[in-house]
């Protein structure tokens, strides 16, 4: 059983994602340099909102934040938050190596720092964005402006072309910044991705395994038969994503009422 992460945990996660280093706390030498006169060039609070504060920045000079702000969802009339917060929400909760959607709340949603990085005021942390579903409410707290079902319902409305754009348009800039030069030895990430029947670039293989039935907690098996491919190139050192795209795949078997033969990737 997993242990459940804590604070703690996502700052680790964080500073590993974004090489940083950690600091050393030495109050006298500190204190040695200031009284013989030295300079201090600058103050970093070493929490979460302390070392995002940077890499904002970084990501606003390189372009990073003007294309997440003309990602849109398309079919959606109004939003009470805008896109570009909810994904900017989701990217942070990558970086921060928070596994559970539920665990948002206590990690993300409720940090004032970070949040106000983000555009949401203490009013919205405190109370949320709106006041839909209060009535409901019996037991937790709210925590932050949103609830995590509010975020999972609507970035997984951005359509796959925005995100391989959007992903792609990245690396470009990643690459006209002089970041990354010369040849590169990258690998080939195929690996399977479920969907369901209703997505439309779904593909067809028929995958069984094995879960616990509800009530009785026997294991049965099931089939999962539509799935597609992620396509992503990995540079291998230093490893890190160049390339994604989604092909739907195609094993010759039946899903539905259709069959299809071959496969494509």
């Amino acid at each position: 059983m997993r242990r459940e992460q804590q604070p703690g945990d996502v700052q680790g996660a964080m500073r590993e994602r974004l090489d940083w280093q950690a600091a050393r706390r030495d109050d006298a030498q500190v204190a040695q340099a200031i009284h013989a006169g030295a300079d201090l060039d600058a103050l970093h609070e070493l929490s979460e909102a302390g070392l995002l504060d940077e890499f904002f920045h970084f990501l606003e000079t390189l372009g990073v934040l003007r294309l997440v702000a003309e990602l849109t969802l398309p079919g959606v009339e109004r939003v009470l938050i805008p896109v570009v917060q909810f994904v900017l929400l989701y990217l942070l909760k990558v970086l921060f190596g928070i596994r559970s959607m539920n665990a948002l709340p206590p990690l993300l949603f409720s940090q004032v720092p970070v949040m106000t990085l983000l555009g949401f005021n203490a009013t919205h942390i405190a109370a949320g964005c709106t006041r839909r579903g209060e009535a409901q409410r019996r037991r937790k707290p709210r925590q932050g402006p949103l609830s995590p079902q509010c975020l999972a319902q609507n970035i997984c409305k951005l359509p796959a072309a925005a995100m391989d754009e959007f992903f792609n348009g990245v690396v470009r800039l990643v690459v006209a910044g002089g970041f990354v030069r010369g040849a590169l030895t990258v690998a080939l990430d195929g690996s399977k991705l479920p969907t369901t029947a209703r997505y439309a670039g779904r593909g067809c293989l028929a995958v069984e395994r094995e879960v616990r039935e509800k009530g009785t907690r026997r294991l049965i098996k099931v089939v999962d038969p539509w799935w597609s491919k992620p396509r992503r190139i990995w540079a291998t050192r230093p490893r890190s994503p160049k390339s994604w795209s989604i092909a739907a795949i195609w094993m010759g078997r039946t899903c539905g009422n259709s069959t299809r033969a071959g496969s494509s990737s």
